[in-house]
């Protein structure tokens, strides 16, 4: 049995968000399948055929691979474009099987579901899911509906999920960079996840539902893919992880980081400023950190009441004062359309960053009315 995994990327003009792809999450799918010695051989599109080809080129690429299955990674930024890939994959290749994965596979994702181009989509975290349905396949299985967070097309309907909970110990998900599945972007960085789950509740935000509950990656493993960094060359390793300075044993990870560090490998990450101090900023700083992201969101407490956040004015200014001071590039998030705010809210948070020189850049984007969320 062969199986293919694609993850489209952003598209932009200029191809800056292409060259920053990388299919982490098909990874992590690969290299647990592996390790369960699920019977399938995998392979993930190459990431110059991916990110710098078009449809076709994709197309021509699975045409060649023959794969008795092809899984897509969904996401807000490339839906409509996987779900018009599939189309064209189920009209090319007949016998194919298609499964989607990815923030965007919620029950209550209408848009998707109305999809008649693919035969399976995981709900959540989804290594232990997509194994059992590769082994499902590989046994000639036709009713997978009893596998836990597989939704199953009957018709034009997909059978709803059971539920199925997050893996207990992430030290059973082999690293996919250095099990060689992955490796870095077209331009030479690297996504890192040092944890998941979120403590926040924001109400925009799927992520906190999906996975309520805290989880590490061992600092070991966070050690030796920060060496296998430094030996490829890379530039930069930018942790996707929520709330990063949450983190538990926080200043014994950024003590990992510190150890490994290269003067030419940096790292970049989010948090939040009014988890800041001196100590944490100097501990930071040890560890190569060259730039932030910091969601603002809005400085109106009524709009922020409404979608689960919290501020504290004089502790943001000091977190990002002191980030600043000490020359780490910060962008500052501003969210258009909250509930509750107006366009003068919204001035108001523009002139709160601006005229207290509180970022480097300047990020706004609109709300939005993500699937599975409490706002949706």
């Amino acid at each position: 049995m062969k199986v293919a995994l694609i993850q489209l990327p952003l598209q932009s003009h200029d191809y800056v968000y292409s060259l920053e792809n990388i299919p982490l999450a098909a990874g992590y799918l690969v290299s647990y399948a592996s390790a369960m010695s699920a019977p399938a051989d995998f392979i993930v599109c190459p990431s110059d055929i991916v990110n710098l080809g078009g449809d076709a080129a994709i197309l021509r690429w699975l045409e060649e691979v023959r794969p008795d299955m092809v899984g897509f990674g969904c996401y807000v930024w490339n839906i409509h474009r996987t779900l018009y890939l599939c189309s064209l994959v189920r009209q090319r290749l007949e016998r194919c099987l298609i499964v989607l994965g990815g923030p965007e596979v919620t029950p209550d994702n209408d848009f998707l579901l109305s999809h008649e181009s693919f035969h399976f989509s995981i709900v959540g975290e989804g290594e232990e899911t997509f194994t059992d349905l590769i082994r499902s396949v590989a046994d000639g299985r036709e009713d997978m509906h009893e596998i836990q967070g597989l939704m199953v097309r009957s018709g034009r309907n997909m059978l709803p999920a059971g539920r199925r909970g997050t893996i207990r110990d992430l030290g059973r998900i082999p690293s996919p960079y250095l099990t060689g599945i992955v490796g870095p972007s077209l331009n030479r960085n690297m996504l890192m996840e040092t944890v998941r789950g979120c403590p926040m509740q924001c109400t925009y935000c799927y992520y906190h539902k999906s996975s309520p509950s805290v989880r590490t990656f061992a600092i070991d493993r966070v050690r030796d893919e920060l060496s296998w960094a430094i030996s490829e060359g890379l530039g930069e390793v930018t942790l996707i992880d929520p709330c990063f300075t949450r983190r538990k044993d926080l200043s014994s990870l950024l003590e990992a980081f510190a150890s490994e560090r290269s003067e030419t490998l940096r790292f970049s990450c989010e948090l939040n400023a009014e988890d800041l101090d001196p100590k944490i900023v100097d501990a930071l700083l040890k560890a190569g950190l060259a730039h932030v992201e910091i969601g603002l969101q809005s400085t109106n407490e009524k709009a922020l009441r409404n979608v689960g956040r919290r501020f504290d004015r004089e502790a943001f200014i000091r977190g990002v004062k002191m980030l600043r001071s000490s020359g780490v590039k910060v962008m500052t998030d501003i969210m258009v359309g909250l509930p509750g705010d107006t366009l003068d809210n919204v001035k108001n948070s523009v002139d709160f960053v601006l005229a207290g020189d509180l970022c480097d850049e300047l990020s706004l984007y609109p709300l939005s009315i993500l699937p599975g969320t409490v706002l949706r």
